[in-house]
Order: structure tokens, then C-alpha cells, then sequence
């Protein structure tokens, strides 16, 4: 099941779903719970250009409830950056392309 705010109701095409894979007692996995869905939480009111929305959140792909959000074409950063040609990169316009706007 999915878990959307009531105010984002518009149909969505492609998700990404992402699950944490954690190693860790049962004893803890309560605790482990709660601060997750507290980050959750957080993330879901980030509003920056470079940080996709949080749509909602989900269950049944770990042990933990995982974040849904939109799909990215050019994958995560480390994806994006393995294609490129990393070698002729400047530090700066590393930092440039993470911290564009």
C-alpha cells in the first residue's frame, strides 16, 4: 500500500521506490523504525531544485518502510557520474553540477 498526503492526489506515471537494507537486532528495529520515519518525515517537506520530492512512503520491500519518489532518468548522482567522463572533471565543476541550480 501506499501512503500519499492528501494533498497530492494527481496520477502519478513512474516511482522509484527505495528501501534501506539494515542489519540489526529485532530489539532494535523499533527504534530504527521511528527515526527512519522521522528523516522521512523531514525530507518529505524539503523544497530544493536539486533534491527530488518525497511522494510518500510504502511497506513490503524490506523490513523497514520505504520512500517513493519520482523516477530519474539519468539515475542517482554516482549513476550520472560512472557514464560521464569523470577523468577530465574539475573539483570545481564537480561541486558545479552537484550544486547547480
Amino acid at each position: 500500500m501506499l501512503f500519499l498526503p492528501t494533498f497530492f492526489k494527481v496520477m502519478i506515471s513512474q516511482v522509484a521506490v527505495k528501501s534501506l537494507l539494515v542489519y540489526t537486532s529485532d530489539q532494535q528495529m523499533e527504534k530504527k523504525t521511528k527515526r527512519i520515519q522521522h528523516e522521512l518525515r523531514i525530507c518529505a517537506r524539503l523544497k530544493h531544485l536539486n533534491v527530488l520530492p518525497v511522494y510518500g512512503y510504502t511497506s513490503g520491500f524490506g523490513p523497514l518502510v520505504a520512500i517513493v519518489s519520482p523516477w530519474a532518468e539519468n539515475g542517482n548522482l554516482t549513476a550520472y557520474m560512472e557514464r560521464e567522463d569523470t577523468a577530465t572533471l574539475t573539483v570545481v565543476r564537480r561541486f558545479q553540477i552537484v550544486c547547480s541550480f
